[in-house]
């Protein structure tokens, strides 16, 4: 499963405005972790423009000419939080070859059009899509398709784009919404790369949260917790309980390890991205590999109790 583990640089590249990240960061630590993982046989890692540094990171460590197993996705439409969406020909092709000198690269694995939310139904997507066509041609990019806000969008995209080729979408213990037959069956029939995105559910789904927990004004988990503190409470309850079912399955390894390998193990699934901080959090997602595969009936379990999680609450 190692080589669906990937990446996720939100994180490491620090400070990107108020609410825009998990704060500040220490670049010797990030280029650590980024290091450590690429040493442990990590080779996907997915970033984006408003990902503070990322880009500038991810270029300053694995140029192209020395770590060409590097397999790099990064996304158009905003380049910083507080844009409005733009999914029009000049600024996608502007955006990408902007990140083509920060990752010091000539072409990359992946391009998605970012931040879809609600977007879908505006002529700009079309647009923007036909923009990645036009660049996967020229060799700047392998694979395009969607970061969807919603896995509801899913097989609509697919009707709407069937050139789409790479996916990513939430995906964790408290939300399997890819499970619906719908989606599953849409996913299937046209092959595409499936990104298991927030694994660990902005880290709600880690033993290092609590309700109590106080986040720095820089971190957009801030902001959740003046306005959302019911989802907080939810979060943290649901994982309690999803700590519960495991034990009596006999896995009492921590959360977040067995979070991961829950995303690892679905076979529809091709990567997922944690985001990792530090060596140690590397580590801990690299545990996750070690895990065992499930039951069936773990699995059931998990995914009868997600579903009525999701009833009372809006994701």
């Amino acid at each position: 499963m190692l080589n669906k583990l990937g990446f996720g640089t939100w994180g490491v590249g620090g400070a990107s405005g108020k609410y825009g990240s998990y704060g500040a960061t220490d670049d010797s630590v990030s280029k650590s972790a980024l290091l450590h993982a690429y040493r442990n046989g990590i080779k996907f890692f997915d970033t984006a423009p408003p990902y503070g540094h990322a880009e500038d990171l991810l270029g300053n460590i694995f140029d192209e000419k020395n770590f060409p197993d590097i397999k790099i996705l990064t996304k158009v439409g905003v380049n910083l939080w507080s844009d409005e969406v733009n999914f029009t020909s000049s600024f996608i092709t502007e955006s990408l070859h902007t990140s083509l000198v920060h990752l010091k690269r000539k072409s990359v694995f992946a391009v998605i059009l970012h931040s879809l939310k609600y977007e879908l139904k505006k002529g700009s997507v079309r647009e923007g899509f036909s923009t990645l066509l036009e660049l996967k041609r020229e060799g700047l990019v392998e694979h395009i398709g969607f970061s969807v806000k919603s896995p509801s969008e899913i097989p609509r995209l697919f009707e709407l784009y069937p050139e789409i080729d790479i996916i990513e979408a939430n995906y964790h213990l408290l939300d399997v919404r890819v499970h619906d037959t719908k989606i599953l069956n849409s996913l299937k029939r046209n092959k595409s790369i499936f990104i298991a995105r927030t694994p660990l559910c902005f880290g709600f789904l880690t033993n290092k949260i609590s309700k109590e927990s106080v986040f720095d004004e820089l971190d957009h988990r801030s902001r959740w917790k003046q306005n959302r503190q019911n989802q907080i409470n939810y979060w943290i309850d649901g994982r309690i309980k999803l700590e519960e079912i495991f034990k009596r399955f006999g896995y009492n390894q921590p959360i977040q390890e067995l979070a991961l390998s829950f995303c690892l193990q679905n076979p529809l699934v091709d990567y997922v991205i944690p985001g990792m901080m530090n060596t140690d959090e590397v580590n801990g997602c690299l545990k996750s590999i070690e895990i065992e595969s499930f039951p069936k009936e773990l699995f059931l379990e998990i995914e009868l109790f997600s579903h009525k999680f999701n009833e009372s609450i809006k994701i």
